[in-house]
């Protein structure tokens, strides 16, 4: 007796299925720019504290919330750190402390990041007068992102020569932060 194979034909699946092309690389894209939005956003704010699994996976599903918003998680995630740094600017002239990263991030805390909107949108306003105005802060944005996307000797060095160049030694020390804490993977 022969057996016969069921051959669907191509027609039977194509109304059932549908490719979206593109939706993986935007998945893996957002959840690539959540990881290292966080490892900034900790290098930032909490470098010298220790958090829980169940914190920081909190905290990660606030900031790809907030990536996910737009339709350039890119655009989101260089406006994230440029909040960061704001944010943690705040806290230093206020010699505050920032409350438990959760928290921080949820946008429904008026007082956490919710508030650096309020801080950042007259630098973007200014932006549109002056393109240059605190480019140092939008350059460590673009650095965080390159030197994530390539960690090389070479790109650590560029950005470091960068901020040096401007004298930006608070920059520099967050960008210095940040690539160790990426490169050895902590938080």
């Amino acid at each position: 007796m022969k057996q016969h194979r069921f051959k669907p034909s191509p027609s039977s699946f194509a109304s059932a299925l549908k490719a979206i092309h593109g939706f993986k690389l935007a998945l893996d894209n957002e959840q690539s720019l959540t990881s290292i939005a966080w490892q900034f956003a900790y290098s930032v704010l909490w470098n010298n504290q220790l958090f829980s699994e169940c914190e920081k996976d909190e905290a990660r599903a606030h900031i790809r919330e907030f990536l996910a918003a737009s339709r350039n998680p890119t655009r989101m995630f260089l406006q994230f750190c440029q909040r960061m740094i704001v944010a943690r600017q705040h806290v230093h002239e206020l010699d505050s402390s920032v409350c438990l990263p959760s928290l921080f991030l949820n946008k429904e805390n008026t007082e956490g990041f919710a508030k650096t909107r309020v801080w950042f949108d007259p630098i973007k306003e200014l932006r549109r007068s002056l393109p240059n105005y605190k480019i140092e802060v939008k350059a460590l944005a673009e650095a965080i992102l390159e030197f994530s996307e390539e960690p090389t000797q070479r790109n650590f060095k560029y950005w470091r020569n960068y901020f040096m160049d401007r004298q930006e030694a608070i920059l520099l020390e967050l960008f210095t932060v940040f690539c160790c804490n990426q490169v050895f993977n902590i938080q």
